[in-house]
C-alpha cells in the first residue's frame, strides 16, 4: 500500500515537473519573442512588449520555481520506493525511469565524494576543528548543531569516517546512499539509528 501510495505521488511529481518545464519553455520563447520585436524597432519605443517582457519574466522565475519543487518531489519519491526496494532492472515505465536515473545520481563517484566531504564537514563541526565562529554559524545557511547533535556524532565518529571513506573507495548499496543523504540534509536525534542501519545495509561489518 505504501509503495502504490509513494508510486502514485512519484507519477503526480513527474506530470507537474513535464507540464512546468513546457510551460517555462513557452514563457522563454515569448521573452525572446519580445526582445527580438524591440530590438527590430530601436526607433520607436515598444511600451507594451516592454510590459509583456518583465510579466513573462515573473512568471518564468514563478515556473522554474514550481519545476524545482516537482523536482525534489520527484527525488523525494524515487528515495522512498529505493528504500522499499523497488528494482531498476528495465526502464519501460516512467516510474523505472525515475528510479533509475535516481539510483544512477547517488551511485556516481562525484556525488558519492560529496557526500562524503558533508559527512566528514559535520564531524569535523561536532569536534569543533573548524575554528567557525558560533556567529558566522548563525547567519549561515548551516545553523549551528544542537547538543544532542553534536553528541550523536561523536559517538559514532568512527563509524561515520569509516563510511566517509568507504564511500570513496567504490559503488555502495543506494539504500544506504539514501539513508546517508537524509542524515546530511536533515540532521536530527535520529542520526543514530540511520547511521546504524546504513552501516547494516552497506554490509561493511564483514569488510572491516
Amino acid at each position: 500500500m505504501a509503495s502504490f501510495d509513494t508510486t502514485r505521488r512519484l507519477v503526480g511529481a513527474l506530470d507537474a515537473a513535464r507540464t512546468f518545464r513546457r510551460q517555462s519553455a513557452g514563457l522563454l520563447a515569448l521573452l525572446l519573442a519580445c526582445a527580438a520585436w524591440i530590438l527590430s524597432s530601436a526607433d520607436t519605443p515598444e511600451p507594451f512588449a516592454g510590459l509583456l517582457i518583465a510579466v513573462a519574466a515573473c512568471a518564468l522565475v514563478i515556473e522554474l520555481g514550481l519545476a524545482l519543487a516537482a523536482r525534489r518531489r520527484e527525488a523525494a519519491c524515487a528515495d522512498e520506493l529505493i528504500l522499499l526496494g523497488f528494482g531498476c532492472e528495465s526502464t519501460r515505465t516512467p516510474v523505472e525511469r525515475a528510479v533509475a536515473r535516481r539510483a544512477s545520481w547517488l551511485e556516481r563517484p562525484r556525488t558519492r565524494h560529496r557526500l562524503a566531504k558533508h559527512l566528514r564537514w559535520r564531524l569535523k563541526l561536532a569536534e569543533g576543528s573548524l575554528g567557525i565562529s558560533p556567529g558566522y554559524m548563525r547567519t549561515s545557511v548551516h545553523p549551528p548543531l544542537a547538543r544532542y547533535e553534536r553528541s550523536a556524532l561523536l559517538v559514532n565518529y568512527t563509524l561515520i569516517r569509516e563510511m566517509a571513506d568507504r564511500l570513496e573507495r567504490g559503488p555502495t548499496d543506494p539504500r544506504a546512499l539514501v539513508l546517508l543523504w537524509s542524515v546530511v540534509l536533515a540532521l536530527s536525534c535520529l542520526i543514530v539509528l540511520w547511521v546504524a542501519y546504513s552501516y547494516h545495509v552497506m554490509g561493511w561489518t564483514a569488510n572491516y
